[in-house]
């Protein structure tokens, strides 16, 4: 309870600013919509005339939903600001192609009439979606059934555990970290054929016994090289590994998607992301740290299953050129995010191991391009290779 109150909290403050600065938004923009018009609403509305309180209500609402939808996956205030902006100009240009539509669109609606105020309110709610998260786009999942999914499953020496996907699920910001009581899965990826591998440090922290998974009842024994001390970054090593994955030192300029490869709930799996920018994730709980993040929306995932993506904490964050730009910490559970380490965190944690992995960077080659199109074959590839792996966790 205690740890409960804590998050409580933490998270409290920053969910009441986004709240305000979200009504603030829209108290402004409603303003702003009523000063634009040809028309003074508000005084029709006084009046009695239904036709202005149709049109104006459904501005509200055209404006306050996508608003909400916002504030569910807000990042940050100037998330809200900016996208309030956005759907301002949006219902302005809503009700302009309604004028060229119905003709003398303000006369009609002052001389109270009643269709042409519906059309428009139609129109301006037809508009109002959710402005951040695009439909997704996902590529058919068969392909994981008969091959890799079907020898992945299988537990690791004989008999299935009690275990669950290890789940990092973000508050408004703030991750509680807790002693591990259970076993548990995730993933990690190999940096290096000397047998070192990225995960994500709640994955591997405060394992009895830690596996990688190479095959039907197989596991490859690891033990934790380095826990980043202010990140969720961890490094394991084994006795050898498979080819490495590039590492970029930046995640470049003109990036914009990415795709995340693990075991989403402890299935194999790949997320196609979209970069929303840097966020800052606060660690309560056992761990008391805060560190910046890249944040991203999800665009589609194979297979298509719906629900919490636990279980690819760990997972390689891969930009166009196949090149690791992040590590998989945690999610916005029904919102669509996905928080990643940052280029410059993994190398730090690797500089804490004291290895030198210029010689894997170089032979490394990194993909031509890696796309929304592509990712399910490429994902598989990386599995069935075991470039990345499924982490046991035994607690």
């Amino acid at each position: 309870m205690e740890a409960v109150l804590q998050s409580l909290m933490s998270g409290l403050p920053i969910l009441l600013l986004h709240v305000a600065v979200t009504l603030a938004m829209l108290a402004a923009a409603v303003a702003l919509y009523v000063r634009i018009t040809p028309y003074d609403e508000i005084k029709l509305i006084r009046d009695g005339n239904v036709a202005a309180s149709v049109s104006l209500g459904a501005a509200i609402l055209g404006l306050g939903l996508p608003l909400a939808f916002t504030l569910a996956g807000s990042i940050n205030v100037w998330d809200i600001v900016v996208w309030g902006v956005v759907v301002l100009l949006v219902q302005l240009l809503a009700y302009k192609a309604g004028d060229l539509i119905l003709r003398d669109l303000p006369r009609r609606i002052e001389d109270g009439e009643i269709g042409p105020a519906l059309v428009l309110a139609a129109i301006k709610l037809a508009v109002a979606e959710n402005p951040r998260r695009p439909a997704p786009q996902a590529p058919s999942g068969d392909l994981w059934e008969s091959e890799t999914e079907a020898w992945m499953r299988p537990e690791v020496g004989g008999r299935q555990p009690d275990m669950e996907p290890d789940d990092k699920v973000l508050f408004n910001g703030v991750v509680e970290a807790k002693p591990k009581d259970h076993s548990s899965t995730g993933t990690a990826f190999a940096i290096d054929r000397a047998g070192l591998w990225l995960t994500a440090r709640h994955v591997s922290e405060g394992c009895n016994e830690i596996l990688l998974q190479v095959g039907r009842r197989k596991g490859l024994g690891a033990r934790t090289l380095v826990e980043h001390p202010r990140a969720d970054v961890g490094l394991l090593q084994t006795r050898g590994a498979s080819r490495p994955l590039p590492l970029a030192r930046v995640i470049a300029g003109s990036t914009r998607d990415a795709h995340m490869f693990g075991f989403p709930k402890g299935s194999p799996g790949a997320v196609h992301g979209r970069l929303i920018g840097t966020a800052r994730t606060r660690h309560t709980g056992i761990w008391n740290f805060s560190e910046r993040v890249s944040a991203w929306t999800e665009i589609s995932r194979v297979p298509d299953r719906s629900g919490s993506l636990g279980g690819i904490s760990g997972g390689a964050v891969l930009d166009p050129m196949g090149r690791v730009i992040g590590v998989v910490q945690s999610e916005f559970r029904r919102r669509g995010r996905v928080m990643t380490a940052l280029p410059s965190t993994l190398w730090d944690t690797i500089g804490k191991a004291r290895h030198d992995i210029a010689a894997a960077e170089e032979a490394a080659k990194p993909v031509p391009e890696l796309t929304p199109d592509d990712y399910p074959r490429y994902a598989r590839r990386l599995i069935r290779g075991l470039r990345v792996a499924k982490v046991w966790c035994k607690v």
